[in-house]
């Protein structure tokens, strides 16, 4: 019984959260990138540039200054103070690699490219929100009201950040929803090529195969000719060279 191919693990970086004072974080070597992705490394270098994927994305790491602090694997040394935070590097890459893989993005499918960079964009912000809201929580003090007796009245109310959490989901819905129509259109016309592709090879074959059965039915020139009328039919039996005639036959034969 053959054993099933297993899938690919979960990509990451790997990291040193007490690392070196000015450390830099990256998703590894452009060989090992390459691998995860299943790209060539040239692609993997360009579509990273071009689209600032671990340069721009990720938010500075601001040390003690950072919402985060206390929570921060790197505290309290913050190696990585003034460098792209790493675990954003992690969120983004692992999301990237994740996406590709499962949609089948290539290099040059640029469309869909920059649909899988905006989700990447997309879930890196709701886990922003998601990290305040852990901090926050769901309800927070706002005040509602003022009264000329007591002042500024306050009550819970449902933490804003809710709203913006589920605003950047429905986005991120709809967004998956046309990259995955983008790549069902693709495969649909890859399909129809390929089947094209498959009729045109069964055509050849079958003006191969008549070809060859006339040419069997040629009569043998080394034998005498008997007369200018036998001259004409030899001439005749040559005629089914002529491509077009058995293009011709062929359309017939499919349309009937």
């Amino acid at each position: 019984m053959a054993r099933k191919k297993k899938k690919p693990g979960l990509p990451e970086i790997n990291f040193d959260p007490k690392g070196k004072p000015g450390t830099r974080a990256v998703p590894g070597t452009l060989l090992k990138q390459s691998k995860d992705l299943g790209w060539d490394k040239n692609s993997v270098r360009i579509t990273t540039e071009t689209f600032g994927l671990y340069t721009s994305l990720p938010m500075v790491c601001e040390g003690e200054e950072c919402y985060w602090a206390s929570r921060c694997p790197t505290a309290p040394e913050f190696n990585y103070l003034g460098c792209c935070c790493p675990l954003e590097i992690n969120n983004i890459y692992q999301n990237l690699v994740l996406y590709i893989r499962e949609m089948k993005v290539e290099p040059d499918d640029y469309i869909d490219l920059v649909s899988v960079v905006d989700l990447v964009k997309l879930n890196l912000q709701i886990s922003r929100i998601d990290q305040l809201l852990q901090l926050e929580g769901m309800e927070v003090d706002r005040i509602v009201g003022v009264s000329p007796k007591v002042g500024p009245i306050r009550d819970k109310v449902v933490n804003p950040l809710v709203a913006q959490q589920r605003g950047l989901r429905a986005d991120r819905s709809r967004l998956f929803k046309e990259l995955l129509g983008s790549r069902a259109e693709k495969a649909k016309l890859e399909l129809a090529k390929k089947k094209q592709g498959q009729a045109d090879r069964d055509l050849l074959d079958k003006l191969i195969t008549k070809s060859r059965t006339k040419i069997e039915e040629i009569p043998n020139p080394s034998l005498p000719a008997s007369s200018k009328s036998e001259e004409s039919n030899d001439s005749e039996a040559f005629s089914f060279l002529d491509p077009s005639l058995i293009i011709d036959e062929e359309i017939e034969e499919l349309e009937e």
